[in-house]
């Protein structure tokens, strides 16, 4: 009778570790639903937003492309820092259908983030985000914070704090085919 329980929690175990192997820390399951107009759980949520150059930026204007949405501050350091990194993967593969937009949590006016975005040479869409816009993202608690989201509006990848250009490559790689 011990050997059958200690033979059966094995097993038990051993389909346990088979499970947790299956997805890649940070990396959501990829047995989901379609997401709508209205997203879901794992999906890009429903917003509009301007960014400070004009554009529209909803998940109708993003349809069919991979996006980093980036939560970001002047003030931050991790997030300056990775900021070159996000600027270079995004010009890797813009042709590709792979967007960023960095959502601005600061309150520095219009023209000062313009002119730090210059000077950092940021040419991706940025929008102020405010407390409405943070609430369909579950107002990230770290900065910076960045959701990676799939061309059909799921998300695969989310990073508390600074990423690395290697890290971000690989990810929109898998995710444009390039």
């Amino acid at each position: 009778m011990r050997l059958a329980m200690l033979g059966a929690a094995v097993v038990l175990v051993a389909a346990g570790a088979v499970l947790l192997l299956q997805v890649e820390p940070g990396k959501v399951p990829s047995a989901r639903a379609a997401c709508g107009p209205e997203g879901g759980l794992d999906c890009l949520p429903a917003f509009e937003a301007t960014s400070l150059d004009g554009q529209a930026l909803s998940p109708a204007t993003l349809k069919g492309k991979v996006v980093l949405v980036n939560f970001w501050a002047t003030w931050c350091h991790p997030c300056v820092e990775e900021m070159p990194a996000l600027e270079t993967v995004y010009q890797d593969h813009k042709d590709q259908g792979f967007v960023i937009v960095g959502m601005l949590v600061d309150h520095a006016g219009d023209d000062t983030v313009r002119a730090f975005l210059q000077k950092m040479g940021i040419s991706y869409p940025i929008v102020r985000a405010g407390g409405p816009l943070e609430a369909k993202f579950g107002y990230p608690q770290v900065l910076p914070t960045s959701v990676l989201y799939d061309r059909s509006g799921h998300q695969e990848r989310k990073w508390n704090g600074g990423i690395s250009r290697s890290t971000l490559e690989t990810a929109v790689r898998s995710l444009t085919g390039r």
